[in-house]
């Protein structure tokens, strides 16, 4: 029974520690703020610039160093130590490999690279074995007799040739036939019939140019029938698109009228009143808890400059003791230096977000507009 406590002991004082552990990094996530801070310069002479930067945490436990001088850069530390992350060797082929900083090569990448190593080398082998010398037989096969042309006749040959040939029965009975038919094209007439009656055209015969003409008509008149038959239709579909139309539009002003008047309700005045409270502290909050401000500038034009120290001197009444701009009438120059720095608390954000989500106002007008 002892041993039993004393296990439960040591469970207990473990589950403590833990819970103790976990505790004290939620609270320092919570209250230690993250600082940040950021400079820069401008030279008049060569007109070299730079800025640099660096945001911290938990007393520099893990900062993140940033700018640009002659070239950008990106540092991150852990305990000040800097984390380089990992590196990044070529290939001959083209591609990159991410590798971790120090340690022993896999064995996977080794066994990859061997099997790649012995299909090179045996790719030479398989090239030999298919490449074979061609078979007697096949080559036998493809080959082809050489036809010789034939050799140049005269023409006295060729039509005696011809004149030897017997003609072809086909050809002998169609001359026959065309021997037999008169030359003249013309249908017979009989001798009974009168003038009149050989100038109209027969019975059998194909419809003439009138005819087409009314045939022509006709098919006009028969697709602008058809297409008169589908104006109501036409209209009709009209109408109802144009309603279809008038419907929507008055439903969209039905709407906006009750975002109208909705917008201007109490509630909604009350949530907007609170999330301009809210973001004003919320710029409080961020913005930087010491400003230096030193340069010197100028236009080449006296009236310009003197516009721009006007309005240089309307900035809030905090930055007023750390400014100071020297305007210059005649010449067109800036230089200067410039400092700032705060902090960000991540409670003072938490807490302005729980005020806003709780906030019944808020909770009212989150409500209608998800149900909208």
């Amino acid at each position: 029974m002892h041993i039993i406590w004393l296990i439960l002991k040591i469970i207990g004082i473990l589950l403590a520690v833990l819970l103790g552990l976990l505790f004290a990094i939620l609270m320092a996530v919570l209250f230690v703020p993250l600082r940040y801070r950021l400079e820069g310069w401008r030279r008049q002479e060569n007109g070299e610039f730079a800025v640099k930067g660096r945001v911290s945490w938990f007393l520099s436990l893990i900062s993140v160093r940033f700018g640009y001088e002659k070239q950008g850069f990106l540092q991150i530390r852990l305990l000040g130590i800097p984390w380089k992350g990992l590196k990044v060797r070529k290939k001959t082929d083209g591609r990159e490999d991410v590798l971790p900083d120090d340690g022993p090569s896999s064995p996977v990448l080794l066994k990859a690279t061997s099997i790649e190593t012995a299909e090179k080398a045996d790719k030479p082998k398989k090239l030999v074995q298919s490449e074979e010398l061609p078979q007697p037989e096949k080559l036998a096969q493809s080959e082809k007799p050489i036809q010789l042309p034939k050799p140049m006749q005269s023409k006295e040959s060729v039509r005696s040739e011809k004149l030897a040939q017997p003609e072809k029965p086909m050809q002998s009975a169609k001359l026959a036939q065309s021997e037999e038919l008169p030359q003249s094209k013309e249908p017979p007439q009989p001798e009974n019939l009168t003038q009149a009656e050989t100038l109209l055209p027969p019975a059998n015969s194909e419809p003439g140019t009138l005819q087409k003409i009314i045939g022509k008509i006709r098919n006009i008149l028969r697709t602008l029938w058809e297409k008169l038959k589908g104006v109501p239709n036409m209209a009709r579909a009209f109408k109802e698109r144009l309603a279809g139309i008038v419907k929507s539009l008055r439903q969209k002003k039905e709407k906006f009228d009750q975002w109208r008047a909705y917008l201007g309700s109490e509630e909604v005045r009350a949530t907007l009143r609170l999330l301009w409270r809210q973001t004003k502290r919320l710029f409080r909050h961020l913005r930087p808890q010491k400003v230096r401000i030193r340069g010197r500038f100028g236009f080449g034009d006296p009236a310009l400059t003197g516009q721009v120290t006007g309005l240089v001197s309307l900035l809030p009444v905090f930055y007023q003791k750390e400014l100071s701009l020297q305007p210059e009438f005649s010449e067109a120059c800036l230089e200067g230096e410039f400092f700032l720095k705060g902090r960000i608390r991540a409670a003072s954000l938490l807490l302005l977000a729980l005020k806003i989500w709780f906030n019944k106002d808020f909770q009212k007008v989150y409500k209608h507009l998800k149900a909208m």
